[in-house]
C-alpha cells in the first residue's frame, strides 16, 4: 500500500498531492484529517512541497468570501511552507549500495540504517540519498523510487548543491568515490557543510596480511582523506573507535574530527518482503532442520577462519556426530583453495551447505532454523551476525576477541585457539 511506503515515496519525488476525496474512498472520511496532517508533517520533515487538493476554485466563483474550512486549509499550507523553508539537508552517500545491491554486511547495514532514517525522519532536516558519478554527486531519486517498487520517467537525478548548515553523511563505505571527490568535500566543508563518516573497521591496515595489497593502499588513502576533512568520525564499535585513535597517534596525524562510537542494530525484516520458499530453498531448510546445524554468516576471506571451522567439523563427522555446517556468504579473496575444498568435499550439499547468493528473506528463515551461530573471525569491526542471531534467540559461539566481548557480552559463549580441535571441543561442550 502506498501509505505504508509513503516516507520512501515522498523522498523519491519532488512533490505530492493529497487528493482527499480519493483518500476518503479508501480509508473513510473520518481518517482523512489525521492522514492529511501526517502527510504534511512528513513533507515538511523531508522538505518536499505538498498540495492539498480542494474545490476552492468553484467556491470562489460562487461565494464572496471563503468558509472557515477553506481559511484553515490556506493557513495550513502557509504554515507548512514556512517550516519547509527552514529545513536543512542531510546528504546520505549510498554510492556503493546503489551498485553492489547489498553484497556485503556493510551494504546490509547501510540499507537498514537508511530505511530507518527515512521512516522516522529528522525534525528540521531533509534526508537525501546521493551517489557519486563522474566526479559529481547526484540525488539518488531514481534508485530510491525503484527501491519502493515504482518507475517513472518524470524523476531525474539532479546534481546536488549543499549549502551552509547542510550535512554530508558518508554512511556507506565508498572508498574509491571519496578518494575521487576529496577536493569537493574540502570545498563543501569550507562553505559550512558538516562532513561526517561512519568507520566500519580499520582491518585493511591493522590486519593487512588478510587483504590484497591494493585494498590496504586504497583504504589508507581513504582514511587519510576522511580524517583530514571530517567534522565527525563514528565507529561502529568502541573497539573500532579505539583502533582509529591508535592509528592517528601512531602516525602522528592530527584531526579536528570528533570521534565517537555507536552499536549497530539488526532488522532483516526491514526490507524483506514475505515470500513463499522455492522448492530448492525448502529442501535446504529441511536439511538444516534435520540435524544440529551450525551457521556462519559472512564473506569467505582468510580472517573469517572458515578453514578452521571446516577442519573442526571434519573431526566431528569422523567421530560420527550428526551436525550440519551452513556457510552463508559470497567468495572473497585469497580463498581459492578453501572454495575448491568445499566444492569437492564428500559432505558438500549434504551436511556441508555453502549458500553464496541467498536473499535476506532466506537468511531470516535460516536464522530461525539453525541451532548455533559460529563467529570464528580472527578480527572484526563489529560482528553484525551476532546481533542478528540474538534477534532470533539463536545461541552464539564466538571467538574470544575484544569486539565480540563488547558486542555480545554475556549473551554468547567464547572459544580460543586456532587449531581444529580447539573449536571442535568448544562445539561439543
Amino acid at each position: 500500500p502506498a501509505n505504508y511506503n509513503i516516507t520512501k515515496i515522498i523522498n523519491a519525488t519532488d512533490s505530492i498531492m493529497i487528493a482527499r476525496g480519493d483518500l476518503a474512498i479508501d480509508i473513510g472520511h473520518s481518517e482523512v484529517p489525521k492522514v492529511q496532517l501526517s502527510l504534511i508533517k512528513k513533507c515538511s520533515q523531508l522538505s518536499k512541497s505538498v498540495i492539498v487538493a480542494t474545490q476552492m476554485l468553484e467556491s470562489m466563483i460562487e461565494n464572496n468570501s471563503a468558509t472557515r474550512a477553506e481559511i484553515n486549509d490556506i493557513a495550513t499550507a502557509i504554515f507548512s511552507r514556512e517550516q519547509l523553508a527552514t529545513s536543512k539537508r542531510i546528504f546520505v552517500d549510498i554510492s556503493d549500495m546503489r551498485t553492489k545491491e547489498f553484497a556485503t554486511g556493510i551494504q546490509r547495514v547501510t540499507k537498514n540504517i537508511l530505511f530507518n532514517f527515512l521512516e522516522s525522519g529528522m525534525d528540521g532536516y531533509v534526508l537525501e540519498p546521493v551517489y557519486e558519478r563522474s566526479g559529481k554527486y547526484y540525488y539518488a531519486r531514481e534508485y530510491m523510487l525503484a527501491w519502493c517498487g515504482y518507475t517513472t520517467d518524470l524523476i531525474t537525478d539532479d546534481i546536488i548543491a549543499p549549502q551552509n548548515g547542510d550535512i554530508f553523511f558518508g554512511l556507506d563505505f565508498c572508498c574509491v568515490h571519496v578518494i575521487n571527490m576529496q577536493l569537493l568535500l574540502r570545498k563543501w566543508q569550507e562553505q559550512g557543510v558538516k562532513i561526517m563518516f561512519v568507520v566500519y573497521d580499520l582491518l585493511p591496515i591493522t590486519k593487512s596480511n588478510f587483504f590484497p595489497i591494493t585494498s590496504s593502499q586504497y583504504f589508507t588513502k581513504w582514511l587519510e582523506i576522511i580524517t583530514g576533512v571530517a567534522d565527525n568520525l563514528i565507529g561502529i564499535s568502541q573497539a573500532t573507535a579505539n583502533d582509529l585513535r591508535q592509528w592517528l597517534t601512531h602516525n602522528n596525524i592530527n584531526t579536528a574530527a570528533q570521534i565517537a562510537a555507536f552499536h549497530l542494530g539488526a532488522d532483516i525484516k526491514v526490507s524483506t518482503a514475505k515470500r513463499a520458499l522455492s522448492v530448492a530453498d525448502s529442501g535446504i531448510i529441511n536439511k538444516i532442520k534435520a540435524t544440529t546445524s551450525l551457521l556462519i554468516v559472512g564473506t569467505l576471506e582468510p580472517r573469517k577462519a572458515h578453514a578452521q571451522v571446516l577442519a573442526s567439523l571434519e573431526q566431528l563427522w569422523q567421530e560420527g556426530i550428526e551436525v550440519t555446517l551452513v556457510i552463508v556468504g559470497k567468495q572473497g579473496w585469497h580463498v581459492d583453495k578453501l572454495v575448491k575444498r568445499i566444492q569437492q568435499h564428500q559432505q558438500n550439499a549434504q551436511q556441508l551447505l555453502w549458500l553464496d547468493s541467498i536473499d535476506d528473506g532466506m537468511l531470516e528463515v535460516i536464522y530461525k532454523s539453525a541451532n548455533l551461530l559460529l563467529a570464528p573471525a580472527l578480527a572484526e569491526g563489529f560482528g553484525l551476525p551476532l546481533i542478528e542471531a540474538a534477534q532470533y534467540k539463536l545461541p552464539i559461539l564466538a571467538r574470544d576477541i575484544p569486539v565480540f566481548r563488547e558486542v555480545a557480552g554475556e549473551h554468547a559463549s567464547f572459544f580460543s585457539g586456532y587449531q581444529p580441535e580447539d573449536l571442535a571441543q568448544a562445539i561439543e561442550c
